[in-house]
């Protein structure tokens, strides 16, 4: 009978470590991305809601946080499971500019973004609810982010422009 408890103890203590390292490797990865923060300049970021398109197709569907700088704002890619310097690409900051349209797709599902996403819809299960989209536009592109409601898109671009004022811009 011993054997059995020792047996399930072991499993629960490897299961605990495991969860307490992946947390303690989260924190580092924070910690080691506020650095890199820090080392390009960024005067200011916000959670900045989930990459679409613009910058390339390989991490559509990334959580985003977006970042200014003296001449640029950077959009990095804020997955827990992305290393802590991975950019999703960059915008100048002259002539951007920044629009709030609804999103006509309505829920996306996993299969459409290869994403690691931890919100998901209470509505349809596999699926992410998503009513808005800020598009960034600048004289050589633009760059699309997915929200859950208007409200949190206006929410992360009222912060972001804040930031965009307050930073100076060279």
């Amino acid at each position: 009978m011993s054997g059995i408890g020792e047996a399930q103890r072991a499993r629960m203590n490897a299961a605990v470590s495991k969860m307490v390292l992946e947390a303690n490797r989260r924190d580092l990865d924070e910690l080691a991305r506020g650095r890199y923060l820090d080392a390009i300049g960024v005067r200011g970021h916000v959670a900045f809601g989930f990459y679409v398109d613009g910058f390339g197709s390989a991490e559509a569907g990334s959580l985003c946080n977006a970042g200014v700088i003296l001449s640029e704002v950077v959009f990095v890619d804020g997955d827990a499971s992305a290393e802590p310097d991975a950019e999703l690409g960059r915008a100048p900051r002259d002539g951007l500019s920044f629009e709030i349209e609804p999103w006509e797709h309505g829920a996306v599902t996993n299969t459409e973004f290869d994403a690691p996403w931890r919100m998901k819809s209470l509505d349809v299960p596999g699926t992410l609810a998503v009513a808005a989209r800020v598009v960034a536009r600048w004289p050589e592109g633009s760059a699309t982010f997915a929200f859950a409601t208007p409200e949190g898109a206006r929410e992360a671009l009222d912060a972001l422009e804040r930031h965009l004022t307050n930073a100076p811009q060279m």
